[in-house]
């Protein structure tokens, strides 16, 4: 079903989709479990905890099915494969990381915005400390991602050879009770393995074509919005390894659903082209700006229950149009530091993909 798609308007969509539903799953806004499971409470578990965890997984799919669509495998293959991937992810990685950290740092000094960053403490860094920091625990906490990806691009011999030389099912079962298994970020643990997982998949479906299945996309969406909403509840009622291991099941089963919603969304209008274009910059530049939004937004509005539900809408929107205009600000005054920030992805033309 998906591999017959995954192409030219048809990865836009999905891939758009899917940066604004990071932007969202990151929007969550409370601290604790809350004993009382107000309604914002639970809509927001419901979307963050829930509908939006499939978009990495989505991310990483598409990832490795590009690397090896229609392409012929060799020794020189995986090395101009590899060279694309620093420019690409590791630069970027490593510049954002570092602007990052010492934007986390200015902000730290300056009286009017300490408070604003206090995740932890600068004093007590030692230069071991800044190292680890800046290339396995960076404060742009979402360039886990091209940490990752990046991971997976230098595997990607290993998993090829998995999937192509041996059982893609044996394979592909294996990588999946590791990413079931496994729990909390340690750098190399549950992101790790659920990046080889679904960038496996992606690889697997670019080496193995099979034909477009149908599928009903009402049963389909009846089942998916079911498979968050018993995870939801678990989160509340029941034990946190129950809860977790429901969580991923459900992953699987909304992946396919919020593929065929986002291809059958219209990118006619201004905004969602606009997204599309500049969609590798929003994911990059949305945190830490959603959440020093999310924090004076709950300072202002006095963090009620209300409110909680008000920030949790307006603060991806404001942090949106943020992104999107220091974007046009930065290609208009400096095109070449943009293109450096965003691994060559310069938006050239509305069909540009990223």
């Amino acid at each position: 079903m998906i591999q017959d798609n995954l192409l030219g308007k048809n990865i836009d969509k999905v891939t758009t989709i899917c940066t604004l539903l990071i932007i969202f799953l990151h929007s969550y806004n409370y601290e604790a479990a809350n004993s009382n499971y107000t309604l914002s409470f639970i809509i927001q578990n419901f979307i963050s905890n829930g509908l939006t965890r499939t978009a990495v997984p989505i991310f990483f799919i598409v990832s490795g099915y590009l690397y090896f669509n229609n392409k012929n495998v060799s020794h020189s293959f995986f090395t101009g494969q590899l060279k694309k991937r620093i420019r690409s992810l590791g630069i970027p990685f490593l510049v954002w990381s570092l602007g990052g950290f010492l934007l986390f740092m200015t902000g730290k000094f300056i009286p009017v915005t300490s408070n604003y960053f206090n995740s932890f403490s600068i004093e007590k860094l030692s230069l071991y400390d800044v190292f680890i920091k800046l290339l396995v625990f960076p404060v742009p906490y979402q360039l886990w991602f091209l940490q990752i990806l990046l991971i997976c691009s230098i595997l990607a011999p290993v998993i090829w050879f998995l999937i192509n030389k041996l059982n893609p099912y044996f394979s592909l079962s294996v990588l999946g009770l590791l990413w079931l298994k496994s729990g909390g970020y340690n750098g190399l643990s549950e992101y790790f393995f659920e990046g080889v997982f679904f960038y496996a998949i992606g690889i697997s479906l670019a080496l193995n074509k099979t034909k477009n299945y149908k599928i009903n996309l009402i049963v389909l969406f009846i089942v998916g919005i079911l498979s968050v909403s018993l995870k939801t509840y678990l989160s509340i009622n029941a034990s946190y390894t129950i809860s977790y291991l429901w969580g991923k099941i459900a992953i699987i089963i909304c992946i396919p659903l919020v593929w065929i919603i986002s291809n059958r969304i219209s990118f006619e209008n201004k905004m969602m082209s606009l997204i599309n274009r500049y969609k590798f910059w929003i994911f990059l530049s949305h945190e830490p700006m959603l959440t020093f939004n999310k924090k004076w937004l709950l300072a202002v509005l006095n963090s009620s229950e209300l409110s909680h539900f008000i920030v949790y809408l307006l603060a991806p929107l404001l942090t949106l149009c943020q992104s999107l205009i220091l974007a046009n600000i930065i290609i208009r005054i400096f095109p070449a530091g943009y293109n450096v920030l965003v691994g060559g992805r310069i938006p050239l033309n509305k069909n540009s993909y990223a």
